[in-house]
C-alpha cells in the first residue's frame, strides 16, 4: 500500500509541475510570437524594393544578370544557393545594385535569390536552373 500511495503522490506532484511548465512555455511562446510580429513589421521591405534575375530560367553554368533595388535603403548583399561563387557587381546608385553571377548549384532546380536591404528587410525572387548547359 505504501508504494501505491508514494506512486500516486509522485504522479500528482508531476502533474502539478508539468502544468506549471506548460503554462511557462505558453507564456514564452506568446512573448516570442509578439516579438516576431514586431520584427516582421520593422523588417518588411519598402514598396518598390525588389530583386530581379535575368533570365529567370537558365542552364547550369550560365551567367545571369542580377539587380536589386532597395527603396529608401542600401543593398547590403545578394545571396542564393544557386550562386556558390557569389554575386559580383557594384552599387550604381542609392539603393541600386547591378551585378552578374554564375548559376552553378549542386543540382538543377528552383532557387530563391534574396537581396538584403540594410534596414528594411529582404526581398526575394526565384531562379530556375536547368541541367548542365
Amino acid at each position: 500500500m505504501r508504494k501505491l500511495i508514494t506512486g500516486a503522490l509522485a504522479a500528482v506532484a508531476l502533474a502539478g509541475l508539468s502544468g506549471g511548465v506548460v503554462a511557462a512555455n505558453a507564456a514564452t511562446n506568446a512573448a516570442d510570437e509578439q516579438a516576431l510580429d514586431g520584427r516582421a513589421a520593422v523588417d518588411a521591405p519598402a514598396p518598390g524594393s525588389r530583386v530581379v534575375v535575368s533570365p529567370d530560367t537558365a542552364p547550369r553554368f550560365a551567367t545571369v544578370k542580377v539587380e536589386a533595388f532597395c527603396e529608401n535603403d542600401e543593398v547590403e548583399g545578394i545571396f542564393s544557393e544557386a550562386f556558390p561563387g557569389g554575386v559580383g557587381g557594384r552599387q550604381v546608385g542609392p539603393g541600386h545594385f547591378e551585378g552578374t553571377a554564375v548559376a552553378d548549384p549542386e543540382h538543377p532546380g528552383t532557387f530563391d535569390v534574396e537581396a538584403d536591404c540594410k534596414n528594411t528587410g529582404t526581398v526575394t525572387t526565384k531562379l530556375r536552373v536547368l541541367g548542365d548547359g
